[in-house]
Order: C-alpha cells, then sequence, then structure tokens
C-alpha cells in the first residue's frame, strides 16, 4: 500500500513541477505588439490655438512622415516613431492605445494601420496632432 501511494506522490509531484517548467517559459498571452509593428507612413494633422499678446496664433498644418511602431522597452508598451514625432503608448485589448508620457489614445483599427491623436497643452493656448498611418 505505502508502494502504490509513494508511487502516485511521485507522480503527481513531476506533473506538478512540469507544468510550473512550461509555465515559467510560457510568453506574456497578452503580448500581441509584434502583429503591429514595423515601417509606417504616416500622415500627421496640427491643429492649435496659442495666444500671443492680443492675437492669436493658428496652427493647422498635414504633412506625411515616414517612420516606425516598435516594441517599446516594457511589455505592452509600443512606440510610434517618425522624424519628427517620438511617442510611447501601451496597447491594450483589441488594439487599443493609452498614451504613456502623453495624453493621447488611438487605436490599430488592422494590424496594418494606426490612429492615434494626443493634446499638447500650454499656458498660452493648446495643440491637437492626429497620426494616422499604414504599414509599408
Amino acid at each position: 500500500m505505502m508502494k502504490a501511494m509513494s508511487g502516485s506522490l511521485c507522480c503527481a509531484c513531476l506533473v506538478a513541477g512540469m507544468v510550473l517548467l512550461l509555465s515559467g517559459c510560457t510568453k506574456d498571452a497578452f503580448d500581441l505588439r509584434s502583429q503591429y509593428t514595423g515601417p509606417y507612413s504616416f500622415t500627421v494633422q496640427i491643429h492649435g490655438a496659442h495666444g500671443v499678446g492680443q492675437d492669436w496664433l493658428i496652427t493647422d498644418t498635414t504633412y506625411t512622415d515616414a517612420g516606425a511602431v516598435l516594441n517599446g522597452s516594457r511589455s505592452g508598451l509600443m512606440e510610434i516613431q517618425g522624424s519628427s514625432f517620438e511617442l510611447q503608448a501601451v496597447l491594450h485589448e483589441h488594439g487599443n492605445l493609452i498614451g504613456y508620457y502623453n495624453p493621447g489614445s488611438g487605436n490599430f483599427p488592422t494590424t496594418g494601420s494606426i490612429d492615434y491623436t494626443y493634446r499638447s497643452n500650454s499656458p498660452s493656448g493648446s495643440t491637437r496632432f492626429h497620426i494616422s498611418g499604414n504599414k509599408q
């Protein structure tokens, strides 16, 4: 009886050890960043209004910019880089993005496109940046 019991215990320990070993080696189930990374062509729209003395300076600019979406230094963190900007955002479920250092949000409508908006505020006014892009 004791021999059968120790064999069962040994088998149970072996199975538990294998489960722990395999679970320690698995990739973060939510780290889906690689499907969105790569070179992108961005369209950047800038709209702003700033008070300068009694006058207002209105900015309304659209330009294209080559760049990339890269994995960030932490799990879930994405870097959105163009030649004129560098942003970090946290990737959430369903491709949603929330700004990491900037007050922005957006998403990946598909694995090959991005749509992100953030705002920069100052005492004299604010500027809204809208970045959309397609993977190349």
